[in-house]
C-alpha cells in the first residue's frame, strides 16, 4: 500500500461501518476529530530540507529513463523515536504530484510509491520477502534471499513503482552481523543503481541506520537528515508554538492560561524527552481528554491526565510535580520488579536512575 492511498482513503471496511453504527453520535465525532487532528501535520525547518531534496528525486526520475543521472538515490531520515520521521516522510511524498497513485495507459491502477516497514527480527532474506510481500506477491517459503531480492528488483519495474519508501530500516541490521549488512547495503545499491528502471528510494529509522548508511556501498549514495531532539535552552518557544497550533488553528479550541505561563512548555519538552513528534501526539492527547470531557479549553490537568497514563506515580508527574526537572521521564513506567530485572539480565550502558532519583546531569 502507498503512503497516498494510507493518506487519502475515506471508505470504511464493513467492520468498521458496523461499529460505527454502534457508536454513540457524540462519540464518534469526537473520534473522527481526532482522526483528523492526527494526520494533520506540522512542518518545521527541516521540511524545507527534505522537500528540496523529494523535487530532486522526482526531477531525476523524470529527466532520463536511465540511470545516468544523479547517483545519490537515496534520502535518509534518522532520529529517535518520537522525532516525527514517518509522519514527515508521508507528508512529503503526499506533496509530489508525480508521486500519486493514476492510471496507466490500460486503466490499471498504478501506485509508484511502496511502502513497507522493515520486519523485526530481520535478515536479508526475510527483508526482501517483506518488500514483496508490500506488493502482495505470493512468495515460496523456500526462496533464497538472492532470488527474493532479483524477485524484488524485477516487480519493481513489472509494477511500474518509482520511489520505495522503508520504514523502521533500523530493523534490517541492528542484530545483524557484518557479512548480513554488507548483504543488505549491496542489495539496496543494485536497486537505486538499475539502468533501465531508475529507482529513488527513502529510508527512515532510529539507530543503528546511521551504520548502515555509511557502510562503503552507500556512503556515498545517500542525503541524510537527522531529526535531532530540540534544544532545551530554545525549547520554550518553539513548544509553545506547537501548542498554540494544534490547539488553537488545527483543533479550533482555546488554551487555559496555565499553559502560557513560562514553565509549561518547557515540562512538556522535559516529558518527552525533546522530541517534536511526541511532544505534538502528547498535546493532541490532551485535546482529546478535554473533548470526552465535554470542554472546549484545554488545561494543564489534560497534560497531567495524559501523561499519568505513562504509569507514573503521582509524586513524579513531570506535570504536577514541583521538582520535574530531577524526573528522569524514562524511569516513568519503571516499577522496582522492573528495574532488577534490568540489573539481572540487560548489561547497562550507564547508570539506570531509580524512580525518584534524578540522573546526575540533572542534579548539577
Amino acid at each position: 500500500m502507498t503512503t497516498s492511498e494510507r493518506s487519502t482513503s475515506t471508505a470504511f471496511h464493513p467492520t468498521t461501518e458496523r461499529m460505527r453504527s454502534l457508536m454513540d453520535a457524540s462519540d464518534l465525532a469526537i473520534a473522527d476529530k481526532m482522526t483528523a487532528l492526527r494526520n494533520r501535520y506540522i512542518p518545521f525547518e527541516r521540511d524545507e530540507i527534505i522537500h528540496r531534496l523529494m523535487k530532486n528525486a522526482v526531477g531525476s526520475l523524470s529527466s532520463s529513463s536511465e540511470n545516468k543521472s544523479n547517483k545519490k538515490r537515496i534520502i535518509a531520515i534518522g532520529g529517535e523515536s518520537g522525532s516525527g520521521k514517518t509522519a514527515c516522510a508521508d507528508f512529503h511524498i503526499s506533496r509530489q504530484k508525480a508521486l500519486q497513485p493514476y492510471r496507466d495507459e490500460d486503466g490499471v491502477l498504478i501506485n509508484p510509491v511502496l511502502v513497507f516497514d522493515a520486519p523485526s527480527p530481520c535478515t536479508p532474506r526475510l527483508l526482501a520477502i517483506e518488500a514483496l510481500l508490500a506488493m502482495r506477491i505470493t512468495v515460496a517459503d523456500r526462496i533464497s534471499a538472492n532470488m527474493a531480492w532479483q524477485k524484488f528488483r524485477k516487480m519493481l519495474r513489472k509494477h511500474k513503482i518509482k520511489f520505495v519508501l522503508i520504514d523502521e530500516m533500523q530493523n534490517a541490521i541492528e542484530y545483524a552481523s557484518e557479512n548480513e549488512i554488507g548483504l543488505i547495503a549491496d542489495a539496496l545499491k543494485q536497486i537505486v543503481q538499475q539502468r533501465d528502471w531508475p529507482i529513488h528510494m527513502m529510508l527512515a529509522g532510529v539507530p543503528p541506520l546511521g551504520a548502515l548508511l555509511s557502510h562503503k556501498q552507500l556512503i556515498n549514495r545517500n542525503n541524510v537528515v537527522y531529526f535531532d531532539p530540540i534544544d532545551p535552552l530554545n525549547a520554550s518557544t518553539q513548544v509553545q508554538a506547537v501548542i498554540d497550533k494544534v490547539i488553537i488553528v488545527q483543533a479550533g479550541l482555546t488554551k487555559d492560561d496555565a499553559l502560557s505561563k513560562e514553565d509549561f512548555p518547557l515540562r512538556l519538552a522535559h516529558a518527552r524527552m525533546n522530541d517534536l513528534g511526541s511532544i505534538i501526539g502528547t498535546v493532541r492527547d490532551a485535546v482529546e481528554v478535554a473533548l470526552y470531557a465535554g470542554r472546549t479549553t484545554v488545561l494543564a490537568k489534560d497534560f497531567e491526565e495524559v501523561y499519568a497514563l505513562s504509569g507514573c506515580k503521582g509524586e513524579e508527574n513531570i506535570f504536577a510535580a514541583s521538582n520535574w526537572r530531577i524526573i528522569d521521564p524514562l524511569a516513568a513506567t519503571m516499577r522496582e520488579g522492573d528495574y532488577d530485572w534490568v540489573e539481572d539480565h540487560i548489561k547497562p550502558t550507564g547508570s539506570i536512575p531509580r524512580r525518584g532519583q534524578a540522573k546526575k546531569e540533572a542534579s548539577k
